[in-house]
C-alpha cells in the first residue's frame, strides 16, 4: 500500500469500506489545504478511528471553516456539533459550549432540518419550555455509567447521595 495518492479518491473508497487506517494513510499523503470540505471531513473521521484524536479535531475544525467558505452552513454546523461532543469527551466543557453555540449560530437562518436535531441530546426535541440553556446542560452533562470497564463502580456524583436516601418514614 502506498502512503501517497495523486487524488483523495482512494482515501474516500477506503473510508467508505470502513478501512480507517488505510484511509488515514492514503489521506496523509495529501495536502489538507487542497482538499474540499467533504474530504477534510472524511480525513478527520479516518484520523479519529485511527486513534489520532488531536489530528481529527484539527481536521474537523478545518472542515468547518471550509464548509463555511463553500457557503454550506448546515454541514459546518453538523461538524461544529460533532466538535462539541469531541470536547465533552475530553472534559473541555467551555470549549464544547463554544462549538455548540457556533453550530446554533450557523443554523439560525437555515430552514429546519436534520442538523437542527443533531444539536439536541439523542436527536430528540426538548420538552416544552426546555430552551437552549437546558439543551446545553443536557448535551454537556457527562454520561454516567453504573460500572466502569473491569466492573469497578463509578465514583459517586453530586446528586447520588439524595437518590440513595430511603424514601418515606
Amino acid at each position: 500500500m502506498s502512503s501517497t495518492v495523486a487524488s483523495p479518491s482512494a482515501g474516500r473508497q477506503a473510508a467508505a469500506l470502513g478501512h480507517w487506517r488505510e484511509a488515514y494513510a492514503l489521506y496523509t499523503g495529501t495536502d489538507p489545504g487542497t482538499l474540499p470540505p467533504e474530504d477534510l471531513e472524511t480525513f478527520a473521521e479516518a484520523a479519529w478511528w485511527s486513534c489520532r484524536a488531536d489530528e481529527a479535531i484539527e481536521l474537523r475544525e478545518r472542515a468547518v471553516a471550509a464548509y463555511q467558505e463553500a457557503a454550506d452552513p448546515a454541514s459546518a454546523a453538523r461538524l461544529a456539533a460533532s466538535l462539541s461532543w469531541d470536547h465533552v469527551g475530553r472534559g473541555a466543557f467551555a470549549v464544547a459550549q463554544g462549538w455548540l453555540a457556533r453550530a446554533e449560530r450557523l443554523l439560525a437562518a437555515e430552514p429546519e432540518g436534520r442538523e437542527h436535531a443533531d444539536l439536541l441530546p439523542g436527536g430528540r426535541r426538548p420538552a416544552p419550555g426546555g430552551g437552549v440553556d437546558r439543551r446545553r446542560q443536557q448535551v454537556l452533562r457527562p454520561a454516567r455509567r453504573e460500572r466502569l470497564p473491569g466492573g469497578l463502580p463509578h465514583p459517586p456524583g453530586p446528586g447520588d447521595a439524595a437518590r440513595r436516601q430511603p424514601r418515606g418514614g
